[in-house]
């Protein structure tokens, strides 16, 4: 069982008394940069040196530098333009597949504690915070400034070099980095995933251990244990409620930049997966959005707290949350405290106009707010339309998404039908809200995004007659980023997806390496119809990485020629169905797609 999903291990505990062997994260490396996103950061460089001594050289310099961002579809502002290029080149990324048993070597053990590194661990700030504290810069305005970054991701790099070639480095530093040594040695070894295994099978005892995210929760390691989920009555965590407060925070203050008002109502993805991730930063979200506090009496006793419209200073802002079957199955105890929280907010003495939960209630004569698949399912039919390419339009998609997704659950409700009370929620719906929670997952790197997300998305959009706000609410990063799903699926693209260093990672897993970058494209695909959030340039960068560079086509097609000609079939789906305009590419790629489609006949027979 994949070591992060924790919640596809529960229900099958759950349901056969399983023993399920963990398996490890891929070893993690940092996406850098390559070709024309290298040559524009040397650029900026070159810029800010000439600034100070050479005006004319310093614009020569930035005149280059628009001209190229043009080409890289970035916005023509030189700071932003720094900021979103060292943001995808310090982007936590896989490399390649795990293979079960094997053990990571040096390198990957020094990029684990680097990126560990990063991340503050409860009381324990992280190495970063603490050389940016020693030169007494405050964290949060070195995080906003490229240039500081990079100097103290640097010098926390050579810590770590000396640290583990046993040189001296001051105290507060080493006692950090013993921790984040142990940490290291449990992830590289993965020896006992083999182990454990056999003694499993002959019915031995297996150590159990919690899941999740290694970077996250690297108290989970070594892999190879039986896996189990914590209390669900922790969610929501202290942690969880401080990042959830500021996720809200930030999603409203965007929309009001926006829109100049506040949004009515926000729908929001409740996933199993992530919850168990994070204790809890959507479901903290949603009780930030609707104005309720949750009080920890104990660890696992909680309250509910109604804020005041004067503390809250701003209105209650309903929501619809959607969650998957995992959830359902998992987290029964915070169905329970949102509907109680709804309940309550719903019957304040407030003014309608301040407290939009009220409003809906009574419009719609009903307090129901979740929604998922009926009790004996877990996702939606919608996945298997985009997987085997058999809608028509998108209203398609969109029914099948509200179909699946039409199931009220609460305190005395449990998988009733409810689409009519649904649609009516989503028409009032001015922000679609999805966190990720892994840096083992992109949102282009799981069907299940496009399948959620964007199937919301999509619903609310065709429900309502415009697109509402779609954003994505960070929270592998130090500090949680709310953005644009544009932005999201940018990244996840250039970072992975487009990436010679992830694609090489990935060729080396030969006939799977190649269907999981196939993957990749279908998940391209999903986004482009449910959220028209593909940008035409990324099909054209898909295409030339894959099909005109011969060198790569030659080689995937050797590897996987099934996997070759799926990705053909899905770069012209997207062309017919209108997600891009391919002109020329459009011949060559169904050049391709003649070329080897006798060699996959002549395979078959």
């Amino acid at each position: 069982m994949g070591f992060s999903i924790v919640s596809e291990a529960t229900i099958a505990k759950r349901r056969s008394y399983a023993t399920l062997i963990s398996y490890n994260s891929p070893p993690y490396t940092t996406a850098d940069l390559y070709e024309d996103y290298a040559k524009i950061e040397e650029l900026v460089e070159e810029y800010r040196e000439a600034l100070d001594k050479d005006i004319s050289r310093a614009q020569i310099a930035k005149s280059k530098i628009l001209n190229l961002a043009e080409q890289l579809n970035l916005e023509p502002d030189i700071d932003k333009i720094e900021s979103k290029i060292y943001e995808y080149k310090r982007s936590i990324i896989p490399k390649g597949l795990h293979v079960i048993g094997k053990n990571y070597d040096i390198q990957d053990l020094k990029d684990f504690i680097f990126l560990l590194s990063r991340y503050d661990r409860g009381e324990a700030k992280s190495l970063t915070k603490l050389i940016a504290e020693k030169k007494s810069l405050s964290f949060e305005k070195v995080i906003e400034n490229v240039k500081l970054m990079k100097s103290i991701e640097k010098e926390a790099k050579t810590i770590i070099d000396k640290f583990i070639d046993s040189k001296k480095v001051d105290k507060e530093y080493e006692k950090l980095l013993n921790n984040y040594i142990e940490f290291a040695k449990n992830f590289a070894n993965n020896s006992p995933e083999i182990d454990n295994l056999i003694k499993a099978l002959s019915s031995a005892y297996i150590e159990p251990s919690s899941g999740g995210d290694v970077i996250r929760n690297p108290e989970a390691l070594p892999t190879g244990r039986n896996l189990y989920q914590f209390d669900p009555l922790k969610v929501p965590s202290e942690s969880a409620v401080e990042r959830g407060r500021k996720i809200a925070q930030e999603t409203i203050s965007k929309y009001i930049k926006k829109h100049g008002k506040y949004p009515e109502s926000v729908a929001l993805v409740l996933w199993g997966f992530e919850t168990a991730q994070t204790y809890g930063d959507t479901v903290a979200q949603i009780f930030e959005l609707i104005g309720v506090e949750v009080i920890h009496k104990t660890a696992w006793e909680k309250e509910l707290r109604i804020k005041s419209l004067e503390e809250l200073g701003r209105p209650r802002i309903d929501v619809v949350v959607t969650i998957c079957g995992f959830f359902r199955e998992m987290f029964p105890n915070v169905i329970e405290l949102i509907d109680k929280a709804i309940e309550r907010v719903s019957k304040l003495d407030e003014s309608e106009e301040l407290n939009f939960v009220k409003k809906h209630s009574k419009e719609l004569n009903s307090n129901l707010r979740i929604f998922g698949p009926r009790s004996t399912e877990y996702g939606t039919r919608m996945l298997a339309l985009v997987e085997d390419s058999i809608w028509q339009t998108e209203s398609d998609l969109a029914s099948a998404y509200l179909n699946s997704m039409c199931y009220a659950y609460g305190k005395e409700t449990y998988g009733t039908e409810a689409k009519v009370t649904l649609e009516n929620l989503l028409k009032t719906v001015d922000i679609v809200s999805q966190v990720r929670s892994s840096v083992d997952y992109e949102i282009t790197d799981l069907d299940h995004y496009y399948e959620f997300f964007g199937g919301l998305a999509k619903t609310v959009e065709l429900l309502k007659g415009n697109k509402a706000e779609m954003v994505i609410a960070d929270s592998t990063k130090e500090i949680v980023k709310v953005e644009s799903i544009e932005d999201a699926i940018e990244r996840g693209t250039i970072t992975r997806t487009l990436n010679p260093k992830w694609i090489n990672e990935m060729l080396k897993h030969g006939f799977l390496g190649v269907q999981k970058i196939a993957d990749r494209i279908e998940y391209l695909l999903g986004l482009a119809a449910t959220t028209h959030a593909v940008s035409g340039w990324i099909w054209n960068k898909i295409t030339e990485r894959y099909i005109l560079d011969e060198q790569v086509f030659d080689k995937i097609k050797k590897l996987n020629i099934f996997a070759t000609q799926e990705i053909l079939k899905r770069l012209l789906e997207a062309e017919k169905r209108g997600y891009w305009q391919a002109g020329e590419l459009k011949q060559k790629i169904e050049e391709k797609y003649l070329e080897i489609e006798s060699e996959v006949e002549a395979v078959t027979e």
